[in-house]
This record gives C-alpha cells, sequence and structure tokens, in this order.
C-alpha cells in the first residue's frame, strides 16, 4: 500500500509494533520506512524464492508444500544484531512458521528489552519478565482483597 495521504488511517495502529512480519511478494525490496514509526526497530521480510503465478497462490494451502521462501530481516540502525539470519535464509515452507515465530519471539523480548532499559543507555526502568508482572498482579490483588475482607470474590469473576 503506497504512502498517499488518504492510505495513512488504514496504517495508523500498525506502527506501533517494534517486530513486523512482512510478506513481500511485489518484487521489489521492502524500504525500513515504508511504515514510519519511532518503534520500528526489526522487519522480517518473507518473500518467495521464485516468482510465481498469480494461480498458485489462489489454490489454497498445499500450493506451497515444495516451496522455498527467503528471509530477510532489516533492524533499525541503532537496534544491533538480533537474529543469526545475517543477510537473508532460504528456508522450507515446511520450516518457514517455526522459524519465524521463534525469532520474532526472540527480537520482541529483546526490543521489550531494548526500550526499556534506555536502549544501552542509563536503564530507563527495570526489565520486567511475564513471571515478575504476574506475581506483582498477584500481590495486588490479594492486598485488595485482604484489606476488604467484605469483597464478594465472586463478583470479580467474569466466565469464560
Amino acid at each position: 500500500m503506497p504512502n498517499k495521504e488518504d492510505n495513512l488511517h488504514k496504517k495508523k495502529e500498525i506502527g506501533n509494533d517494534a517486530v513486523k512480519i512482512i510478506w513481500n511478494d511485489g518484487g521489489k525490496p521492502y524500504e525500513m520506512n515504508t511504515i514510519p514509526s519511532e518503534f520500528n526497530l526489526v522487519n522480517f521480510i518473507i518473500e518467495p524464492h521464485t516468482q510465481m503465478p498469480k494461480a498458485v497462490y489462489q489454490g489454497g494451502w498445499p500450493w506451497h508444500a515444495n516451496s522455498f521462501f527467503k528471509v530477510l530481516i532489516q533492524t533499525h540502525s541503532s537496534v544491533p544484531i538480533v537474529t543469526p539470519i545475517g543477510d537473508f535464509k532460504i528456508v522450507s515452507a515446511e520450516h518457514l512458521p517455526r522459524l519465524i515465530r521463534h525469532y520474532a519471539l526472540l527480537a520482541t523480548h529483546f526490543c521489550r528489552s531494548w526500550v526499556d532499559t534506555g536502549r544501552d543507555q542509563p536503564p530507563t526502568e527495570p526489565l520486567v519478565t511475564n513471571w515478575q508482572q504476574r506475581l506483582y498482579w498477584i500481590n495486588k490483588t490479594d492486598k485488595l482483597f485482604a484489606s476488604n475482607p467484605d469483597t464478594d470474590v465472586d463478583s470479580y469473576y467474569v466466565p469464560s
């Protein structure tokens, strides 16, 4: 989608992620500043390794069973190397989801650490893991109910 004034509202929320996974079958290199954002730290770009006819894409899931994809990583100039992808990797369709998920999770955790701890500057706030955050909210809930014993616990239960 080109960067035109009438299309910017469609991209407003896309740029808020530090790690983006981008499918590029346009034949042109993807530019890092296509989606401008201060959070634009890491882009994983997936491209078909060979050009395939459009009819192949519309055929459903098995169309790429024996296909290979080119995976590139772009990082902001201030971010060090995050994954061992290097310039690019050629990956089979069978292993593509696992590889992208694994590297995207690593990059997301790194970017969160990078931003929260000051981007190699003096830390702005300490890094909090998921388990530490969960423990914080459990303790906070315990204090809430301990300070007000008349609280009806069932009123806080929301069935799924």
